[in-house]
């Protein structure tokens, strides 16, 4: 069907394949229609006397073939309609003509509801589906009225139905093959496009695998050269090295190492991350007591509570101080110190609580970090787990960080067995809950990258 191609304008061909549709239908039922009404010219010119139809049918192929035309130069919505109207002022004026509600052609009628459903929009095919069965309503009134009056003798109209029947049939299996066909190119161009989407994401994981074990096997070559700057800035603070004693000099050496341990902290963050989701990171589980592990968690931070002049609460039940825990001391440590550490950057002048409950159902731990900061909306919560991503611009200008800290958190309490859930509302503060099991399997649980093929 190249022919059919080339009658399509090119912005049909080329553009939504629902448009193209659309536009081949329009030619393909424009060249049927050109086909019917020269027949019914040539059926009424030499074998029934009946002038009318044949100037009917003239007029009809004349419009058909300017239809073409239309779709060319206005839209796809003015084209279906003129298509439409055409068959439909053919088939009421014929059957008007030559016999009204008894005419032969009257089983064409049909066929104007599926030529409006196919060129046309689905509101629009309603309308004419409608303005047929008035067309009909309107035929049958003139019947009862007498109005119509046959021109044809009765065996010039079996002979008529014949022909209009068999033409039916031939124009219901045309269209059905164009469907068919249409149909088909719409779901090859699909199923080629799906195929380039997948082959596309394909390669797009696989660059995303490589780079993640490209940073796990480098984390040594990463922390070294920062471990030596941080070292050396030390030393040289520390010892009475000549050239490091004056004031300005030793105002620079502990900016380099300020600048190296806190880019240090956002590569060993970065690193981490990239572990979890190579499934290189190990657990080292071991017991330790719950009390001892808040108080150097607390040791840890009150320093920095203390800088934004907050309030620090601890609450521990009685019966859970004493607990120990079998898991990985390190992880479950940073995953607190995450959360404090976040309460702590978003609240000023306020208030951090740590809450330890026994979860529902027995076996774990819920450490509630609750504070009185400038609180997330439902957005803002549905962001935070996302890596390099905060609640909006504007905290990270204000407020600093990569948006690894709450990402990192999560991860590591899930590789722990566990999990975080947040509660928070804008302008009175946020409660993390890190849930975590009392006793850690040593056997981490499979991490899946976002999007990463099972």
């Amino acid at each position: 069907m190249v022919w059919l191609d080339r009658l399509t304008p090119r912005r049909y061909r080329k553009g939504d394949p629902n448009n193209g549709r659309r536009a081949r239908f329009i030619i393909s039922l424009s060249l049927l229609g050109l086909i019917g009404s020269m027949s019914l010219a040539i059926v009424f010119g030499f074998f029934l006397p009946f002038s009318t139809g044949v100037a009917l049918g003239l007029l009809a192929a004349l419009l058909f073939v300017s239809i073409p035309l239309i779709l060319e130069h206005t839209s796809l919505d003015l084209a279906g309609h003129f298509l439409t109207l055409t068959y439909f002022a053919l088939a009421g004026s014929i059957n008007y003509a030559i016999g009204g509600w008894s005419g032969p052609l009257l089983i064409w009628f049909a066929f104007l509801p599926a030529t409006a459903a196919l060129v046309t929009q689905g509101r629009w095919a309603y309308l004419w589906t409608a303005l047929v069965t008035a067309q009909l309503g309107g035929l049958f009134w003139s019947h009862l009225q007498g109005y119509d009056r046959p021109r044809l003798t009765a065996s010039q109209v079996e002979s008529l139905s014949l022909v209009s029947i068999l033409g039916f049939l031939a124009a219901l299996v045309v269209l059905t093959l164009l469907y068919e066909r249409f149909e088909g190119q719409i779901i090859r161009r699909l199923q080629r496009n799906n195929r380039e989407l997948a082959s596309a994401r394909d390669r797009a994981l696989l660059a995303s695998k490589a780079k993640t074990h490209f940073l796990a096997n480098m984390s040594h070559e990463f922390r070294t050269p920062l471990n030596a700057i941080i070292g050396y800035s030390d030393m040289l603070l520390d010892e009475e090295t000549p050239g490091t004693d004056s004031a300005e000099v030793r105002a620079d050496l502990r900016r380099i190492g300020e600048a190296g341990r806190h880019l240090l902290k956002l590569v060993n963050g970065l690193l981490d991350l990239n572990k979890i989701e190579a499934g290189k990171m190990e657990l080292d589980v071991s017991p330790v007591s719950l009390r001892i592990l808040l108080r150097e968690v607390e040791d840890t931070m009150k320093p920095l509570f203390t800088q934004g002049n907050n309030q620090w609460q601890q609450r521990v039940p009685d019966d859970l101080a004493d607990v120990v825990l079998t898991t990985d001391v390190l992880k479950l440590k940073q995953c607190l110190i995450n959360l404090l550490g976040n309460a702590a950057k978003f609240t000023r002048d306020g208030r951090i609580e740590l809450d330890v409950k026994l979860a529902p159902d027995k076996t774990s731990l819920r450490l509630e970090v609750r504070d009185t900061g400038i609180g997330m909306s439902e957005e803002q919560m549905r962001m935070i787990f996302v890596p390099f991503t905060q609640a909006d611009a504007s905290t990270s200008r204000k407020f600093g960080g990569t948006g690894l800290g709450l990402t990192l958190a999560r991860r590591l309490a899930e590789l722990l067995g566990g999990d975080i859930r947040v509660e928070s509302e804008p302008g009175r503060g946020s409660c993390f809950t890190l849930i975590t099991p009392l006793q850690v399997d040593d056997t981490p649980p499979a991490f899946q990258a976002e999007g990463e093929l099972a």
